[in-house]
């Protein structure tokens, strides 16, 4: 915040005493307030177009409880809220630090250890308010404060209530140019993944001390966001691989939140931080003895968030906690990317079970990718359904529901894709047995059905809707391959198994089931008829 706010006029609001004007937008106005025990906090009131709508008070009114989830020592948490007031407000965390724009422009690009709190603390912010089911779809260096070293991000969530209704109204886009996600200018929702792509933008403005897409006038900025055509030039060499996957023009390829802390940590070779532990002072959220009288009030908002009101003890603003104490991060709300030892010994034991029994081998690689389908499906329809209507008591119940339509559709798309994949690698086994180089056990069979099963692995994987089993495979991975205890039990039955089919291999020839008999020898009968029939051609001349 700031201290050089133009003042206001002292006035009231609830329990609150307004004492000076600190930031200003499209949906409110943002006050210093002391509050009932004379504590500094930050109160958004919002604009009368948005207070005198019914759609846009339920939408502010579902946010409130979503965001009272939202809580960790890098966001300006919810202290009190009062949705019901004629001039509806919420009340935040004063944050008594300058915007990240403010701290650039005066003192220049952060330093390297500076980008490594800076990046990872705004990575924990993103999982904080993932967790409640919100995007804040305005990340940017103004809506970061500083206070410590640490930052802490501001208006969380708020935008995306209020703008919703102003969107569909006049199809203008939500978010700062420069700072919004490529898929988000082509008029797709806001997601997690967007949230990375701004993460991305203001890391990489404060590492250089410009815009990574530059200024200037609004039409070029979107195209340069649009064509990933990001500059870069000033950024620590080791920050780029980052920065580069945060950006990336495919939304699904970027690294999910709970991912950014510990890549930049690795990329800057720098041990785990602690997150300043900013207690923020609480105040005991008051009966209102006044009523609320309407403010007038300019366009929107620098503060954070709304959230029900709730009691709550008072405490004091504590220092931040020593360099050298260890962070202890909150649990991770998305599944990590499983341990690539891991993937290769489950690859390994595909191929394996392709040599000892490929038919088998191919049911079960089918059975997996419809589930893993199915899992993407689900969560992407919870994450859209959260994103449109707030994280709710019947999420799980509405998910159950759901989940039928998600599986049949899941099997047919793998009923579909599952054969062409085969055909393509059925076609290379053919290929590798009849020119193989003298000496290769192409011939063999067990190699074959190896080859068989792990190529329509592989091109189901990559191949016609590919992107649905990829990203429910990796959160399936991610569950059972990331706790260490799970990926070492879990590694060594995987071994096992491996171990074990590695000795049928060796020890008995290909099981063919469901067929009786080898499908070498079932392919002769027509091989016969195929000779016979150009026998005939070729004595009755027709070539």
């Amino acid at each position: 915040m700031t201290s050089d706010a133009a003042t206001t006029p002292l006035r009231r609001l609830g329990a609150y005493e307004l004492r000076s004007r600190i930031g200003e937008g499209g949906m409110g106005v943002v006050y210093r307030a002391l509050g009932p025990d004379g504590r500094p906090v930050a109160v958004k009131v919002l604009r009368p177009h948005v207070a005198g709508d019914r759609e846009g008070r339920a939408r502010f009114a579902r946010e409130v409880r979503a965001m009272r989830r939202v809580h960790g020592p890098h966001v300006a948490e919810v202290l009190d809220a009062d949705v019901t007031a004629e001039t509806p407000y919420v009340v935040t965390r004063y944050v008594d630090g300058p915007p990240l724009y403010r701290v650039v422009a005066d003192d220049g690009p952060l330093s390297e250890r500076a980008l490594v709190r800076l990046g990872t603390g705004l990575a924990d912010a993103l999982q904080a308010i993932h967790r409640a089911g919100v995007v804040h779809r305005d990340l940017k260096p103004g809506n970061v404060l500083m206070l410590g070293g640490e930052p802490v991000v501001i208006d969380f969530g708020i935008a995306q209530v209020a703008d919703e209704s102003r969107l569909t109204s006049t199809g203008m886009l939500i978010g700062t140019p420069g700072y919004l996600a490529p898929e988000v200018v082509e008029g797709k929702p806001a997601s997690w993944a967007s949230d990375v792509h701004s993460w991305a933008a203001t890391v990489a403005y404060a590492a250089t001390g410009r815009p990574p897409f530059g200024r200037g006038a609004f039409e070029a900025v979107i195209f340069r966001v649009f064509s990933g055509n990001a500059d870069l030039d000033g950024v620590p060499q080791r920050l780029l691989p980052v920065l580069h996957a945060a950006l990336h023009r495919d939304p699904q390829r970027r690294p999910r939140p709970d991912e950014l802390g510990t890549l930049v940590e690795r990329a800057m070779a720098t041990r785990p931080r602690a997150a300043a532990a900013f207690v923020p002072p609480l105040v005991v959220a008051p009966a209102h003895p006044r009523p609320t009288r309407p403010l007038t009030v300019a366009p929107a908002a620098a503060q954070a968030p709304p959230a029900e009101s709730r009691p709550v003890e008072v405490r004091p603003q504590q220092p931040p906690v020593p360099e050298q104490a260890a962070e202890k991060r909150p649990r991770n709300p998305f599944p990590l990317r499983p341990r690539p030892l891991y993937t290769t010994l489950l690859a390994v034991v595909a191929a394996l079970a392709g040599a000892v029994a490929p038919f088998v081998a191919l049911l079960l690689l089918s059975i997996a990718f419809a589930v893993a389908r199915t899992v993407h499906s689900q969560a992407q329809f919870v994450t859209l359904r959260r994103e449109r209507k707030g994280r709710s008591a019947t999420d799980g119940l509405v998910a159950v529901t759901a989940l039928p339509w998600h599986s049949v559709r899941s099997a047919l798309y793998t009923v579909l894709t599952i054969p062409i994949a085969a055909i393509g690698a059925l076609a290379l086994v053919v290929l590798v047995a009849l020119f193989a180089p003298a000496g290769l056990p192409a011939t063999n069979t067990h190699v074959l059905g190896g080859l068989l099963v792990g190529t329509t692995a592989v091109l189901a994987w990559w191949g016609l809707d590919g992107e649905g089993v990829r990203l429910g495979g990796r959160r399936m991975l991610g569950w059972v391959a990331q706790p260490r205890p799970v990926a070492i039990v879990s590694g060594l039955v995987l071994g096992a198994v491996a171990f074990g089919l590695l000795l049928e291999a060796m020890g008995s020839g290909v099981h063919w089931w469901p067929l009786q008999e080898d499908p070498r020898a079932l392919a002769g009968a027509p091989r016969a008829v195929i000779g016979e029939f150009l026998r005939w051609l070729s004595e009755h001349r027709f070539f």
